[in-house]
């Protein structure tokens, strides 16, 4: 009974762990994304920060490695421009 509890609730740690929030990472990463202008492109984003007011944001385009803040526009960080 005991080992049965345990192998259950290690299976659903596991579970919990490998889903995590990567569907709330993907919409971000595209928000932050659209937000770039058509003239920087953009290969990968490697990594992005959010901060007060903003994103800091880490990626690389066909001039090496870039770093750009990116202001949001609405309070509740839906938003950037």
């Amino acid at each position: 009974m005991r080992t049965s509890f345990s192998i259950t609730f290690a299976l659903l740690v596991f579970l919990i762990m490998v889903s995590g929030c990567s569907k709330n990472d993907t919409s971000i990463m595209e928000k932050i994304r659209k937000a770039f202008p058509d003239y920087v492109h953009i290969d990968e984003i490697y990594h992005a920060e959010m901060i007060k007011n903003g994103s800091l944001v880490f990626y690389k385009s066909n001039e090496g490695l870039g770093a750009a803040f990116i202001r949001q526009k609405s309070e509740d960080g839906s938003k950037y421009f």
